[in-house]
């Protein structure tokens, strides 16, 4: 008995020191929350920790490459931030609360800040996580060079003579490495602003390079871009010499300059007087040649082709060798694709005119109006390029087909020439972008009419003066020409051309003159041109050179370096079969 009593209390004794050990170790547990993490406070309360991932400083989207700070910040625990990269592998940095990181991604990078700690409710060690995440955005290079240019004092010059060369440029992103100009197997360094004069004895391509640094993203980008003028010695200027061939004959086609371009884009027309294309192309003045682009939606012929100020080339209605058109479509020079427009007009129209507004809009007038050219021709459309749809334009006073439209330096637009009425009329339309007024021009000092002569399929060309110069078309007279003056409303005769002339060009030169190529006198195609002096108002009495083949129906335009590109041949009966060319011609200056 003795035995076990003392047996028991022995035992009891011996337990008692480990309940005690136990119960002591269990209250520190709960008292400090289960452990610590390593980064910040313990925590009393056994509540997970407070954590936030900031961007310190700008938080502003970053280019590729270039810094961005991140700020984390968390009570209590052990903090890690955590990406993939643009490999796609995960990295994994520690982090100290309120101490930044910086990181330098170079894609739009998710970062994780995960915080680790003990579960509380458990005296084992088992740890719990809570995490945040914040976005870097990279934004896009945009596409930004230097501004730049080369200009030639003259891109003709005489045998003996010199030529100044002038480069500007400007380089905001970064650092301009190198400035040269190119030519031959030389190069000279240049300043920007800075002349220089050189005497070629041949023809020459001087062609400025510039070396950049792209400062804005990291690693730096380098790269180059050029700007080439030609300038040709010559000892008998005003020659036509050939330009490059085209891959298809051409008549009753488009040709325009692509804005900030020196390229030339040819679209649709007939190449053989009953097949109508939708093919272009494009002409390089630097190297002389022609190579195809997109083609059009729809193959056409008596379209028109109109510059838009957001840089894309709007062309309208036309024929595609059954049915006149309603439709337009746009050209985007950056890709080479035409798209159609999100509304066709409400009318077909050909042979119209297309007037780029002072606001950017375009008004359509007039030529041969549909359905199957049975409407009024004086029914107008205006294409709103912001929308991509035309709406309803002011009515023509009159019918009018075979005139020209030309906007004055003032925004009004003037409208001369008719082939289906009286075609001495002439009339501006004043718009102030949103309401359209005719007005009657006064009449001529010489007549009781606007022009002394009634005409239609001239030509208008605004001079630098702001008056307009017509020319030719069919009339009594086809070599007379006259001087609209807007300030007074009045014309005035100039003297008369060397020929007879309708279907022809007239292209404003830098000097203010205008060139006069080719047309049609009634019987033939004309290979003579006329060269009209805008100081004196007469036409030069120096012999013209001549075309290597007659051209009418032809379109004209002053090239990036102030020559004359022209092509194109007569082809207007509809249905009937015609030759057209293939060859193009330049007229220096």
């Amino acid at each position: 008995m003795t035995f076990e009593i003392f047996s028991s209390l022995s035992s009891n004794i011996i337990r008692w020191p480990r309940l005690w050990v136990m119960a002591g170790s269990l209250c520190l547990l709960v008292a400090c929350g289960g452990g610590g993490g390593g980064g910040g406070e313990s925590s009393s309360t056994g509540a997970a920790p407070t954590i936030s991932l900031a961007r310190s400083g700008s938080v502003d989207a970053i280019y590729s490459g270039n810094a961005a700070l991140l700020l984390p910040s968390f009570n209590y625990g052990t903090g890690v931030l955590s990406w993939k990269d643009a490999q796609g592998q995960t990295q994994i940095v520690a982090a100290t609360s309120n101490v930044p990181i910086q990181v330098n991604p170079t894609q739009t990078t998710v970062y994780t800040l995960t915080v680790g700690y003990q579960d509380p409710s458990t005296v084992r060690p088992q740890t719990l996580t809570v995490n945040t995440t914040q976005t870097v955005t990279i934004k896009a290079t945009e596409s930004l060079v230097p501004t730049f240019d080369l200009v030639a004092s003259s891109n003709l010059i005489t045998l003996g003579n010199t030529v100044t060369l002038t480069p500007t440029f400007s380089w905001t992103a970064g650092t301009i490495i190198s400035s040269v100009i190119n030519y031959g197997t030389q190069s000279i360094a240049v300043n920007s602003a800075k002349s220089e004069t050189l005497s070629p004895t041949t023809n020459t391509t001087y062609t400025l390079r510039l070396e950049y640094r792209d400062e804005r993203v990291i690693p730096n980008v380098v790269a180059v871009v050029e700007k080439a003028v030609i300038v040709d010695v010559t000892t008998s200027p005003g020659n036509f010499t050939t330009g490059g061939a085209l891959a298809a004959g051409r008549s009753d086609h488009t040709m325009v300059q692509l804005p900030s371009s020196p390229l030339i884009l040819v679209a649709g027309g007939t190449s053989n007087g009953t097949t109508v294309l939708k093919t272009c192309e494009l002409y390089d003045p630097i190297t002389n040649t022609w190579r195809a682009t997109g083609e059009m939606k729809t193959a056409r012929r008596g379209h028109t082709a109109t510059v838009l100020n957001n840089g894309k080339i709007l062309v309208t209605g036309g024929n595609d060798g059954t049915n006149s058109l309603s439709t337009a479509e746009t050209f985007d020079p950056s890709t080479g694709v035409w798209t159609n427009t999100i509304g066709p007009m409400a009318f077909t129209h050909r042979y119209h005119t297309a007037t780029l507004l002072s606001d950017g809009k375009v008004l359509i007038a007039g030529g041969t109006v549909g359905p199957l050219g049975t409407a009024d021709a004086k029914y107008t459309e205006v294409y709103n390029p912001s929308t991509g749809t035309f709406f309803a334009g002011p009515l023509l006073p009159e019918e009018r087909q075979g005139h020209t439209a030309t906007l004055l330096s003032n925004g009004d637009v003037l409208f001369v020439g008719n082939s289906i009425g009286n075609g001495a009329l002439a009339r501006t339309l004043t718009y102030d972008g949103a309401t359209f007024t005719w007005a009657h021009l006064a009449a001529s000092p010489l007549t009781t009419g606007s022009l002394a002569q009634a005409r239609y399929n001239h030509s208008a060309v605004l001079l630098a003066s702001g008056k307009v110069l017509v020319t030719g078309g069919f009339s009594l007279d086809s070599r007379t020409a006259e001087i609209y003056t807007p300030s007074t409303r009045t014309w005035a005769t100039a003297y008369s051309m060397s020929s007879p002339r309708a279907y022809h060009t007239s292209t404003a030169l830098r000097n203010g003159d205008v060139v006069v190529i080719g047309g049609y006198n009634g019987t033939t195609s004309l290979t003579s041109m006329d060269y009209y002096e805008a100081a004196s108002n007469t036409w030069s009495s120096s012999p013209q050179r001549t075309l290597t083949v007659g051209r009418a129906m032809n379109t004209s335009l002053m090239l990036s370096n102030g020559k004359v590109l022209t092509l194109g041949s007569y082809c207007t009966v509809p249905s009937g079969a015609c030759t057209t060319l293939t060859s193009s011609e330049i007229w220096a200056p």
